[in-house]
Protein backbone atom coordinates (compact mmCIF):
# COMPACT_ATOMS: atom_id res chain seq x y z
CA UNK A 1 0.00 0.00 0.00
CA UNK A 2 2.77 2.18 0.86
CA UNK A 3 4.50 1.48 -2.64
CA UNK A 4 1.41 2.85 -4.30
CA UNK A 5 1.19 5.80 -2.40
CA UNK A 6 4.69 6.81 -3.34
CA UNK A 7 4.27 6.12 -6.60
CA UNK A 8 0.97 8.46 -6.68
CA UNK A 9 2.92 10.85 -5.19
CA UNK A 10 5.55 10.58 -7.35
CA UNK A 11 3.12 11.15 -10.69
CA UNK A 12 1.53 14.25 -9.36
CA UNK A 13 4.82 15.99 -8.42
CA UNK A 14 5.80 14.86 -11.92
CA UNK A 15 2.46 16.44 -13.27
CA UNK A 16 3.07 19.83 -11.84
CA UNK A 17 6.77 20.45 -12.41
CA UNK A 18 6.02 19.91 -16.33
CA UNK A 19 2.69 21.62 -15.83
CA UNK A 20 4.56 24.64 -14.29
CA UNK A 21 7.14 24.74 -16.82
CA UNK A 22 5.18 25.03 -20.17
CA UNK A 23 6.41 28.73 -20.66
CA UNK A 24 9.84 27.15 -21.59
CA UNK A 25 9.15 25.35 -24.60
CA UNK A 26 6.86 28.34 -25.91
CA UNK A 27 9.22 30.95 -24.93
CA UNK A 28 10.17 31.60 -28.81
CA UNK A 29 6.65 32.53 -30.13
CA UNK A 30 6.51 36.63 -29.87
CA UNK A 31 3.12 38.05 -29.64
CA UNK A 32 2.61 41.95 -31.16
CA UNK A 33 2.36 44.50 -28.64
CA UNK A 34 0.21 47.68 -29.48
CA UNK A 35 1.37 50.34 -27.10
CA UNK A 36 -0.10 52.91 -29.65
CA UNK A 37 -3.77 53.95 -29.78
CA UNK A 38 -5.41 52.76 -32.76
CA UNK A 39 -6.19 55.42 -35.14
CA UNK A 40 -9.12 54.10 -37.82
CA UNK A 41 -9.70 55.23 -41.32
CA UNK A 42 -13.05 53.69 -42.73
CA UNK A 43 -13.63 52.97 -46.59
CA UNK A 44 -17.12 52.35 -47.95
CA UNK A 45 -17.95 50.46 -51.04
CA UNK A 46 -21.64 49.89 -52.54
CA UNK A 47 -23.44 47.03 -54.43
CA UNK A 48 -23.33 47.37 -58.10
CA UNK A 49 -21.17 50.89 -57.66
CA UNK A 50 -18.01 50.62 -59.29
CA UNK A 51 -17.00 53.76 -56.82
CA UNK A 52 -15.62 53.59 -53.33
CA UNK A 53 -15.38 56.14 -50.85
CA UNK A 54 -11.99 56.43 -48.75
CA UNK A 55 -12.05 58.82 -46.35
CA UNK A 56 -13.83 61.21 -48.62
CA UNK A 57 -11.94 61.22 -51.96
CA UNK A 58 -13.97 58.70 -54.60
CA UNK A 59 -12.37 55.99 -56.01
CA UNK A 60 -12.95 53.70 -58.35
CA UNK A 61 -12.70 49.53 -58.34
CA UNK A 62 -11.55 47.19 -60.95
CA UNK A 63 -14.92 44.96 -61.09
CA UNK A 64 -18.11 46.15 -59.50
CA UNK A 65 -19.06 44.51 -56.55
CA UNK A 66 -22.13 42.92 -56.07
CA UNK A 67 -24.01 39.72 -53.54
CA UNK A 68 -23.86 36.01 -53.96
CA UNK A 69 -25.29 33.96 -51.52
CA UNK A 70 -25.85 36.75 -49.16
CA UNK A 71 -22.16 37.72 -49.52
CA UNK A 72 -20.48 40.98 -50.74
CA UNK A 73 -18.25 40.44 -53.23
CA UNK A 74 -15.55 42.53 -54.21
CA UNK A 75 -12.11 42.11 -56.23
CA UNK A 76 -9.08 40.48 -53.92
CA UNK A 77 -6.60 42.87 -54.96
CA UNK A 78 -8.38 45.55 -53.66
CA UNK A 79 -8.87 43.96 -50.07
CA UNK A 80 -5.01 43.31 -50.57
CA UNK A 81 -3.98 47.01 -50.98
CA UNK A 82 -6.30 47.47 -47.77
CA UNK A 83 -4.72 45.17 -45.94
CA UNK A 84 -1.23 46.41 -46.65
CA UNK A 85 -0.07 43.27 -48.81
CA UNK A 86 2.47 44.18 -51.66
CA UNK A 87 2.04 42.38 -55.15
CA UNK A 88 5.63 40.51 -54.41
CA UNK A 89 3.96 39.13 -51.37
CA UNK A 90 0.79 37.36 -53.63
CA UNK A 91 1.73 34.38 -56.21
CA UNK A 92 -0.95 33.22 -58.57
CA UNK A 93 -0.84 29.69 -59.52
CA UNK A 94 -2.98 29.56 -63.51
CA UNK A 95 -3.22 25.99 -63.99
CA UNK A 96 -4.97 25.96 -60.09
CA UNK A 97 -6.33 28.63 -60.30
CA UNK A 98 -5.07 29.53 -56.83
CA UNK A 99 -3.99 32.54 -55.10
CA UNK A 100 -1.17 32.01 -52.34
CA UNK A 101 -0.72 35.41 -49.90
CA UNK A 102 1.93 35.57 -47.69
CA UNK A 103 1.15 37.71 -44.78
CA UNK A 104 4.04 37.70 -42.37
CA UNK A 105 4.71 34.00 -41.57
CA UNK A 106 1.06 33.57 -42.63
CA UNK A 107 0.91 31.09 -45.73
CA UNK A 108 -2.82 31.57 -47.14
CA UNK A 109 -4.12 29.87 -49.62
CA UNK A 110 -7.49 31.01 -52.19
CA UNK A 111 -8.87 28.76 -54.84
CA UNK A 112 -11.03 29.95 -57.49
CA UNK A 113 -15.02 28.06 -57.59
CA UNK A 114 -14.03 26.67 -53.52
CA UNK A 115 -15.50 28.04 -50.58
CA UNK A 116 -12.46 26.81 -48.79
CA UNK A 117 -9.79 29.23 -47.51
CA UNK A 118 -6.40 27.37 -46.31
CA UNK A 119 -4.36 29.72 -43.84
CA UNK A 120 -1.60 28.10 -42.68
CA UNK A 121 -2.71 24.69 -43.47
CA UNK A 122 -5.91 25.03 -41.62
CA UNK A 123 -9.17 25.05 -44.25
CA UNK A 124 -11.75 27.98 -43.08
CA UNK A 125 -14.82 27.73 -44.60
CA UNK A 126 -16.16 31.00 -45.89
CA UNK A 127 -19.32 32.41 -47.23
CA UNK A 128 -19.52 31.15 -50.54
CA UNK A 129 -17.69 30.29 -54.11
CA UNK A 130 -14.63 32.41 -54.99
CA UNK A 131 -15.74 33.20 -58.44
CA UNK A 132 -13.46 35.26 -61.76
CA UNK A 133 -15.38 38.42 -62.78
CA UNK A 134 -13.87 40.08 -65.65
CA UNK A 135 -10.51 38.92 -65.22
CA UNK A 136 -10.66 39.74 -61.17
CA UNK A 137 -10.63 37.33 -58.17
CA UNK A 138 -13.82 37.63 -56.50
CA UNK A 139 -13.91 37.17 -52.63
CA UNK A 140 -16.67 37.39 -49.85
CA UNK A 141 -15.66 40.59 -48.08
CA UNK A 142 -15.99 39.56 -44.76
CA UNK A 143 -14.39 35.79 -44.88
CA UNK A 144 -11.16 37.18 -46.36
CA UNK A 145 -11.66 40.66 -44.48
CA UNK A 146 -11.55 38.24 -41.28
CA UNK A 147 -8.52 36.48 -42.25
CA UNK A 148 -6.74 39.69 -42.62
CA UNK A 149 -7.59 41.43 -39.86
CA UNK A 150 -10.03 43.99 -41.06
CA UNK A 151 -13.10 45.05 -39.57
CA UNK A 152 -15.96 44.92 -42.06
CA UNK A 153 -19.92 46.47 -41.41
CA UNK A 154 -22.63 46.32 -43.39
CA UNK A 155 -25.76 47.99 -43.48
CA UNK A 156 -28.83 46.58 -42.64
CA UNK A 157 -29.77 46.31 -46.24
CA UNK A 158 -26.47 45.08 -46.82
CA UNK A 159 -26.04 47.27 -49.94
CA UNK A 160 -23.33 49.29 -47.62
CA UNK A 161 -20.00 47.65 -46.56
CA UNK A 162 -17.55 49.44 -44.71
CA UNK A 163 -14.04 48.49 -44.06
CA UNK A 164 -11.92 49.93 -41.08
CA UNK A 165 -8.34 50.17 -41.02
CA UNK A 166 -5.34 51.10 -38.72
CA UNK A 167 -4.11 54.51 -39.99
CA UNK A 168 -0.73 53.55 -38.38
CA UNK A 169 0.09 49.97 -38.03
CA UNK A 170 2.53 48.66 -35.01
CA UNK A 171 4.63 46.45 -36.33
CA UNK A 172 4.83 42.85 -34.95
CA UNK A 173 8.92 42.68 -34.94
CA UNK A 174 11.16 45.08 -33.88
CA UNK A 175 14.83 45.06 -36.07
CA UNK A 176 17.98 47.12 -36.46
CA UNK A 177 18.63 45.87 -39.57
CA UNK A 178 16.80 45.23 -43.26
CA UNK A 179 18.87 42.88 -46.01
CA UNK A 180 18.68 46.68 -48.12
CA UNK A 181 20.18 48.10 -45.42
CA UNK A 182 22.89 45.44 -44.74
CA UNK A 183 23.53 45.71 -48.67
CA UNK A 184 23.93 49.79 -48.81
CA UNK A 185 26.71 49.54 -46.05
CA UNK A 186 28.24 46.40 -48.28
CA UNK A 187 28.57 47.80 -51.50
CA UNK A 188 30.19 51.01 -49.63
CA UNK A 189 32.01 48.66 -47.70
CA UNK A 190 33.73 46.44 -50.71
CA UNK A 191 37.09 47.45 -51.35
CA UNK A 192 36.68 45.41 -54.55
CA UNK A 193 34.29 47.62 -56.13
CA UNK A 194 36.20 50.85 -55.06
CA UNK A 195 39.06 49.05 -57.66
CA UNK A 196 36.20 48.50 -60.15
CA UNK A 197 35.51 52.44 -59.72
CA UNK A 198 38.53 53.31 -60.24
CA UNK A 199 39.53 50.61 -63.01
CA UNK A 200 36.39 52.28 -64.93
CA UNK A 201 38.02 56.05 -64.35
CA UNK A 202 41.65 54.92 -65.37
CA UNK A 203 40.39 53.03 -69.03
CA UNK A 204 38.17 56.17 -69.70
CA UNK A 205 41.58 58.32 -69.25
CA UNK A 206 43.03 55.28 -71.94
CA UNK A 207 39.86 55.54 -74.60
CA UNK A 208 40.23 58.71 -74.00
CA UNK A 209 43.42 59.45 -75.08
CA UNK A 210 43.40 56.87 -77.66
CA UNK A 211 40.40 58.28 -79.61
CA UNK A 212 42.41 61.93 -79.67
CA UNK A 213 45.26 59.91 -81.09
CA UNK A 214 42.75 58.42 -83.86
CA UNK A 215 42.39 60.64 -87.07
CA UNK A 216 39.51 58.62 -89.07
CA UNK A 217 37.92 55.22 -89.26
CA UNK A 218 39.55 52.78 -91.25
CA UNK A 219 36.93 52.06 -94.22
CA UNK A 220 39.09 49.43 -96.55
CA UNK A 221 41.29 46.67 -96.02
CA UNK A 222 45.34 48.21 -95.24
CA UNK A 223 47.42 47.53 -98.72
CA UNK A 224 50.77 49.04 -97.12
CA UNK A 225 52.89 50.75 -94.74
CA UNK A 226 51.25 54.18 -95.44
CA UNK A 227 48.08 52.64 -93.97
CA UNK A 228 49.86 51.35 -90.85
CA UNK A 229 49.35 54.34 -88.18
CA UNK A 230 46.06 54.73 -89.07
CA UNK A 231 44.93 51.41 -88.77
CA UNK A 232 47.39 50.78 -85.39
CA UNK A 233 45.57 53.69 -83.87
CA UNK A 234 42.05 52.48 -84.54
CA UNK A 235 42.75 49.28 -83.39
CA UNK A 236 44.01 50.72 -80.32
CA UNK A 237 40.66 53.06 -79.74
CA UNK A 238 38.53 50.11 -80.64
CA UNK A 239 40.60 48.25 -77.58
CA UNK A 240 40.71 50.60 -75.18
CA UNK A 241 36.78 51.43 -75.71
CA UNK A 242 35.70 47.55 -75.35
CA UNK A 243 38.35 47.68 -72.26
CA UNK A 244 36.13 50.42 -70.33
CA UNK A 245 32.55 48.88 -71.79
CA UNK A 246 34.21 45.77 -69.83
CA UNK A 247 35.38 47.74 -66.83
CA UNK A 248 32.39 49.15 -65.92
CA UNK A 249 30.11 45.51 -66.71
CA UNK A 250 32.75 44.14 -64.21
CA UNK A 251 31.64 46.78 -61.00
CA UNK A 252 28.12 46.17 -62.08
CA UNK A 253 29.01 42.15 -61.88
CA UNK A 254 30.43 42.88 -58.35
CA UNK A 255 27.58 44.92 -57.49
CA UNK A 256 25.42 41.80 -58.22
CA UNK A 257 27.65 39.25 -56.55
CA UNK A 258 27.62 41.42 -53.51
CA UNK A 259 23.56 41.31 -53.46
CA UNK A 260 24.23 37.75 -53.68
CA UNK A 261 26.90 37.26 -50.56
CA UNK A 262 24.54 39.84 -48.23
CA UNK A 263 21.56 37.63 -49.01
CA UNK A 264 23.33 34.56 -48.65
CA UNK A 265 25.19 35.72 -45.10
CA UNK A 266 21.17 37.16 -43.70
CA UNK A 267 20.13 34.09 -44.26
CA UNK A 268 22.75 32.41 -42.32
CA UNK A 269 22.04 34.20 -39.29
CA UNK A 270 18.57 33.90 -39.83
CA UNK A 271 18.80 30.06 -40.25
CA UNK A 272 21.62 29.92 -37.29
CA UNK A 273 18.75 31.87 -35.05
CA UNK A 274 16.61 28.90 -35.85
CA UNK A 275 18.77 26.39 -34.86
CA UNK A 276 19.63 27.80 -31.67
CA UNK A 277 16.30 28.07 -30.47
CA UNK A 278 15.49 24.45 -31.31
CA UNK A 279 18.13 23.55 -29.88
CA UNK A 280 16.83 25.58 -26.71
CA UNK A 281 13.60 23.73 -26.52
CA UNK A 282 15.42 20.20 -27.53
CA UNK A 283 17.43 20.81 -24.56
CA UNK A 284 14.38 21.87 -22.33
CA UNK A 285 12.69 19.42 -23.54
CA UNK A 286 15.64 16.69 -22.52
CA UNK A 287 15.61 18.17 -19.45
CA UNK A 288 11.97 17.50 -18.25
CA UNK A 289 12.78 14.07 -19.49
CA UNK A 290 15.47 13.21 -17.51
CA UNK A 291 13.97 14.94 -14.26
CA UNK A 292 11.23 12.26 -14.98
CA UNK A 293 13.41 9.53 -15.49
CA UNK A 294 15.23 10.44 -12.39
CA UNK A 295 12.05 10.44 -10.38
CA UNK A 296 11.04 7.42 -11.57
CA UNK A 297 14.80 5.78 -11.12
CA UNK A 298 14.35 6.87 -7.99
CA UNK A 299 10.95 4.86 -6.76
CA UNK A 300 12.07 1.81 -8.66
CA UNK A 301 9.63 2.40 -12.10
CA UNK A 302 13.09 3.23 -14.46
CA UNK A 303 16.46 1.18 -14.65
CA UNK A 304 19.77 2.79 -14.00
CA UNK A 305 20.31 1.86 -18.23
CA UNK A 306 17.45 4.45 -18.50
CA UNK A 307 18.90 7.05 -16.38
CA UNK A 308 22.57 6.52 -18.08
CA UNK A 309 20.85 6.85 -21.34
CA UNK A 310 18.55 9.90 -20.40
CA UNK A 311 21.96 11.97 -19.28
CA UNK A 312 23.85 10.96 -22.78
CA UNK A 313 20.94 12.20 -24.67
CA UNK A 314 20.73 15.56 -22.34
CA UNK A 315 24.39 16.03 -22.36
CA UNK A 316 24.16 15.71 -26.22
CA UNK A 317 21.66 18.32 -26.08
CA UNK A 318 23.72 20.46 -24.26
CA UNK A 319 26.29 20.12 -26.89
CA UNK A 320 23.97 20.81 -29.93
CA UNK A 321 22.93 23.87 -28.10
CA UNK A 322 26.23 24.98 -27.56
CA UNK A 323 27.17 24.21 -30.84
CA UNK A 324 23.92 26.36 -32.23
CA UNK A 325 25.13 29.29 -30.20
CA UNK A 326 29.29 28.56 -31.76
CA UNK A 327 27.27 28.66 -35.19
CA UNK A 328 25.17 31.87 -34.70
CA UNK A 329 28.09 33.67 -33.42
CA UNK A 330 30.24 32.88 -36.92
CA UNK A 331 27.36 33.70 -38.88
CA UNK A 332 27.21 37.15 -37.58
CA UNK A 333 30.87 37.54 -37.31
CA UNK A 334 30.62 36.51 -41.54
CA UNK A 335 27.82 38.86 -41.86
CA UNK A 336 29.70 41.93 -40.26
CA UNK A 337 33.02 41.51 -41.76
CA UNK A 338 30.87 41.74 -45.09
CA UNK A 339 29.03 44.70 -44.55
CA UNK A 340 31.89 46.75 -42.50
CA UNK A 341 29.96 46.57 -38.45
CA UNK A 342 32.41 45.67 -35.61
CA UNK A 343 33.03 42.12 -35.52
CA UNK A 344 31.34 41.67 -31.91
CA UNK A 345 28.57 43.54 -33.37
CA UNK A 346 24.93 42.20 -32.41
CA UNK A 347 21.62 42.91 -33.26
CA UNK A 348 17.79 41.49 -35.02
CA UNK A 349 17.51 41.25 -38.76
CA UNK A 350 14.02 41.78 -40.01
CA UNK A 351 12.79 38.08 -40.25
CA UNK A 352 10.52 37.85 -43.08
CA UNK A 353 10.62 35.35 -45.38
CA UNK A 354 8.64 34.93 -48.71
CA UNK A 355 9.19 33.67 -52.08
CA UNK A 356 10.44 36.63 -54.03
CA UNK A 357 10.03 35.64 -57.68
CA UNK A 358 7.94 33.40 -59.02
CA UNK A 359 10.03 31.11 -61.73
CA UNK A 360 6.52 31.16 -64.18
CA UNK A 361 8.57 32.39 -67.65
CA UNK A 362 9.13 29.67 -70.05
CA UNK A 363 12.70 28.24 -69.76
CA UNK A 364 13.79 28.61 -73.24
CA UNK A 365 12.89 32.58 -73.48
CA UNK A 366 14.76 32.92 -70.14
CA UNK A 367 17.91 31.38 -71.30
CA UNK A 368 17.71 33.69 -74.68
CA UNK A 369 17.27 36.78 -72.45
CA UNK A 370 19.94 35.99 -70.10
CA UNK A 371 22.20 35.26 -72.85
CA UNK A 372 21.89 38.19 -74.68
CA UNK A 373 22.20 40.26 -70.62
CA UNK A 374 25.47 38.14 -70.19
CA UNK A 375 28.45 40.63 -70.05
CA UNK A 376 30.29 37.92 -70.16
CA UNK A 377 28.90 36.59 -73.67
CA UNK A 378 28.90 39.98 -74.64
CA UNK A 379 32.55 40.56 -73.61
CA UNK A 380 33.47 37.30 -76.10
CA UNK A 381 31.28 39.03 -78.61
CA UNK A 382 32.97 42.19 -78.68
CA UNK A 383 36.42 40.42 -78.57
CA UNK A 384 35.26 38.54 -82.12
CA UNK A 385 34.29 41.68 -83.67
CA UNK A 386 37.82 43.15 -82.17
CA UNK A 387 39.69 39.94 -83.97
CA UNK A 388 37.32 40.39 -86.98
CA UNK A 389 38.45 44.26 -87.48
CA UNK A 390 42.47 43.11 -86.87
CA UNK A 391 42.15 40.75 -89.76
CA UNK A 392 40.73 42.92 -91.71
CA UNK A 393 43.12 45.99 -91.32
CA UNK A 394 45.82 43.74 -91.59
CA UNK A 395 48.82 45.63 -93.53
CA UNK A 396 50.15 43.21 -95.93
CA UNK A 397 54.28 43.60 -96.84
CA UNK A 398 55.59 44.74 -94.00
CA UNK A 399 59.22 44.47 -93.16
CA UNK A 400 60.52 43.04 -90.48
CA UNK A 401 61.37 46.18 -88.13
CA UNK A 402 58.07 47.33 -89.01
CA UNK A 403 56.69 44.34 -87.98
CA UNK A 404 58.37 43.76 -84.89
CA UNK A 405 57.74 47.71 -83.76
CA UNK A 406 54.06 47.54 -84.12
CA UNK A 407 53.63 43.74 -82.61
CA UNK A 408 51.92 42.49 -85.75
CA UNK A 409 51.00 39.05 -85.87
CA UNK A 410 50.87 36.70 -89.32
CA UNK A 411 48.04 37.13 -91.24
CA UNK A 412 46.48 33.01 -90.88
CA UNK A 413 47.45 33.27 -87.10
CA UNK A 414 44.89 36.47 -86.49
CA UNK A 415 42.45 34.30 -89.05
CA UNK A 416 42.82 31.52 -86.23
CA UNK A 417 42.32 33.59 -83.32
CA UNK A 418 39.01 34.85 -85.00
CA UNK A 419 37.78 31.35 -84.93
CA UNK A 420 39.29 30.27 -81.50
CA UNK A 421 37.25 33.37 -80.52
CA UNK A 422 33.89 32.12 -81.87
CA UNK A 423 34.06 28.49 -80.91
CA UNK A 424 34.59 29.91 -76.70
CA UNK A 425 31.37 31.94 -77.55
CA UNK A 426 29.72 28.34 -78.94
CA UNK A 427 30.84 26.76 -75.41
CA UNK A 428 29.95 28.96 -72.59
CA UNK A 429 26.65 29.47 -74.25
CA UNK A 430 26.15 26.08 -74.06
CA UNK A 431 27.70 25.97 -70.56
CA UNK A 432 24.90 28.71 -69.67
CA UNK A 433 21.88 26.80 -71.34
CA UNK A 434 22.56 23.85 -69.55
CA UNK A 435 23.53 25.56 -65.75
CA UNK A 436 20.16 27.38 -66.30
CA UNK A 437 18.34 24.17 -67.14
CA UNK A 438 19.72 22.34 -63.91
CA UNK A 439 18.60 25.81 -61.99
CA UNK A 440 15.15 25.61 -63.27
CA UNK A 441 14.49 22.04 -62.40
CA UNK A 442 16.26 22.71 -59.05
CA UNK A 443 13.30 25.52 -58.46
CA UNK A 444 10.46 23.18 -59.62
CA UNK A 445 11.96 20.49 -57.28
CA UNK A 446 12.17 23.48 -54.03
CA UNK A 447 8.78 24.14 -54.59
CA UNK A 448 7.66 20.55 -54.91
CA UNK A 449 9.11 19.66 -52.14
CA UNK A 450 7.73 22.78 -50.16
CA UNK A 451 4.59 21.91 -50.84
CA UNK A 452 4.82 18.55 -49.19
CA UNK A 453 5.95 19.67 -45.96
CA UNK A 454 3.70 22.34 -46.22
CA UNK A 455 1.19 19.07 -46.22
CA UNK A 456 3.35 17.96 -43.29
CA UNK A 457 3.09 20.98 -41.71
CA UNK A 458 -0.64 21.12 -41.66
CA UNK A 459 -0.48 17.48 -39.97
CA UNK A 460 1.85 18.53 -37.38
CA UNK A 461 -0.40 21.18 -36.38
CA UNK A 462 -3.50 18.77 -36.11
CA UNK A 463 -0.99 16.08 -34.07
CA UNK A 464 -0.27 19.20 -31.30
CA UNK A 465 -4.08 20.04 -31.23
CA UNK A 466 -4.95 16.31 -30.10
CA UNK A 467 -1.75 16.41 -27.74
CA UNK A 468 -3.29 19.79 -26.29
CA UNK A 469 -6.74 18.11 -25.90
CA UNK A 470 -5.18 14.45 -24.87
CA UNK A 471 -3.25 16.40 -22.13
CA UNK A 472 -6.49 18.30 -20.97
CA UNK A 473 -8.40 15.43 -20.03
CA UNK A 474 -5.81 13.66 -18.01
CA UNK A 475 -4.22 10.91 -20.86
CA UNK A 476 -1.59 12.31 -21.12
CA UNK A 477 0.98 14.49 -19.50
CA UNK A 478 2.37 17.90 -20.26
CA UNK A 479 5.48 16.53 -21.80
CA UNK A 480 3.74 14.72 -24.56
CA UNK A 481 2.25 18.46 -25.87
CA UNK A 482 5.92 19.99 -25.76
CA UNK A 483 7.33 17.21 -28.13
CA UNK A 484 4.47 18.06 -30.40
CA UNK A 485 5.01 21.59 -30.60
CA UNK A 486 8.92 20.75 -31.07
CA UNK A 487 8.00 18.52 -33.85
CA UNK A 488 5.88 21.16 -35.66
CA UNK A 489 8.82 24.30 -35.00
CA UNK A 490 11.27 21.67 -36.84
CA UNK A 491 8.93 21.63 -39.76
CA UNK A 492 8.67 25.20 -39.63
CA UNK A 493 12.22 25.86 -39.54
CA UNK A 494 12.52 23.43 -42.36
CA UNK A 495 9.64 25.55 -44.58
CA UNK A 496 11.63 28.73 -43.84
CA UNK A 497 14.83 27.06 -45.02
CA UNK A 498 13.38 25.76 -48.38
CA UNK A 499 12.28 29.59 -48.74
CA UNK A 500 15.80 30.48 -48.30
CA UNK A 501 17.08 28.34 -50.45
CA UNK A 502 14.96 28.62 -53.49
CA UNK A 503 15.78 32.72 -53.14
CA UNK A 504 18.60 32.28 -53.65
CA UNK A 505 18.89 29.68 -56.76
CA UNK A 506 16.40 32.53 -57.95
CA UNK A 507 19.19 34.92 -57.86
CA UNK A 508 21.54 32.84 -59.01
CA UNK A 509 18.91 31.83 -62.06
CA UNK A 510 18.17 35.26 -63.09
CA UNK A 511 22.50 36.15 -62.99
CA UNK A 512 23.85 32.97 -63.04
CA UNK A 513 26.98 34.87 -63.48
CA UNK A 514 27.26 35.67 -59.88
CA UNK A 515 28.67 32.26 -59.24
CA UNK A 516 31.73 32.63 -61.25
CA UNK A 517 34.51 33.58 -58.70
CA UNK A 518 37.10 35.03 -60.81
CA UNK A 519 37.37 37.61 -62.96
CA UNK A 520 36.72 37.92 -66.85
CA UNK A 521 40.07 37.55 -68.38
CA UNK A 522 40.33 40.61 -70.51
CA UNK A 523 41.60 39.06 -73.96
CA UNK A 524 43.10 41.57 -76.41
Amino acid sequence: MKKKVNKFICILSMVIFLSSNMGIAMENIKLPQNMNEKIMKEVKVYVNDKNYNEEGAIKQLEVIPYINDNCFMVPINFVMELAGISKDSISWDEVKKMMTIFKGQKIIQIEVDSNILVIDGEKITMGTDVEMKDGHMMVPLKSIGKVLNLSIKKNHKATTASIFIEKEQVKEDRWDYTYENLLERALKNSRDLKSAEMDIERTEIIRDDANDDTDAIPLSYGVGAAELPANAAYLKFSKADFEHQLAEKGAKKIKEKIAYDVKDAYYNVLKSEDNKKLAKMGLALMSEKKHLIDLNNREGFASDIEKRQIQREYEEAKKQYNLGQKELEKAYDKLNHLVGLDIKERYILKDELIFEKDMNEDVDIHILRTIENSSDIWALEKIIRLKDLDVNLHVFNLDMRTKWSFGIDPYDAKEIDAKMAEVKLGKAKQQYEKSLRELYVNLSQLKEQYEKEVILYEKAKDDLKIAKLNVEVGNELPIIEKKAILQLEKIKKQLREKIMIYNKVTMVYEKPWIMNQKENKKEE
